[in-house]
């Protein structure tokens, strides 16, 4: 797994590459979860009975 590393802060979150890496990881856990809910409401659209 490569995001795995990016779970566990370091000790030393001061330095910017690590702010900036953090930022850029929460970004995309965002953009993958609102993919991830509109494809779960488009299937709701598609199959009300699920």
């Amino acid at each position: 797994m490569a995001l795995q590393h990016l779970s566990v802060r370091p000790k030393n979150n001061k330095s910017p590459y690590c702010d900036r890496t953090l930022q850029l990881t929460n970004q995309t856990l965002c953009l993958l979860d609102r993919t991830l809910e509109k494809r779960r409401s488009s299937q709701a659209d598609r199959y009300p009975e699920a």
